[in-house]
């Protein structure tokens, strides 16, 4: 996204890809009410629920991308990586995160991405390479 405003297209695509989740949580900013997103949260009748206002700790999320952070840092100190390729490495870290399980109960024992879609990921690219590591191919 490059905007906050172009949330709405992450829910589209998020709707398409997996489907129609039964509840959603914000911190009820107003073009999340207002906006296109929620007309899509109103055409779909998903359960919005909001946090109170300057409550990050309410919001799982927040936690998830505390993690995240100190994952990417941990990251581009290990690898010597430039501080410029955070971006990559916040990708890197967020599927990594998802392909890993926690010790979360509403998951039970199975990874996020499993947990969404079903299937059993496929960890292969990421169980060979590290973030920043040289790749050789013919």
């Amino acid at each position: 996204m490059v905007r906050k405003g172009d949330a709405n297209h992450a829910l589209t695509a998020f709707i398409q890809e997996v489907g129609i989740p039964k509840n959603c949580l914000s911190d009820g900013a107003k073009d999340e009410r207002d906006g296109e997103w929620g007309r899509i949260i109103r055409h779909y009748h998903i359960r919005l629920r909001t946090t109170e206002p300057r409550s990050p700790w309410q919001n799982r999320a927040e936690a998830g991308i505390h993690e995240l952070k100190k994952i990417v840092w941990k990251a581009l100190r290990r690898t010597a990586a430039p501080s410029d390729f955070w971006f990559y490495a916040l990708e890197w870290a967020a599927r990594i995160t998802s392909l890993t399980t926690h010790s979360l109960p509403a998951l039970h024992a199975r990874t996020p991405e499993d947990n969404i879609t079903g299937r059993t990921p496929d960890i292969l690219e990421y169980a060979h390479f590290s973030f920043f590591e040289w790749v050789w191919y013919r």
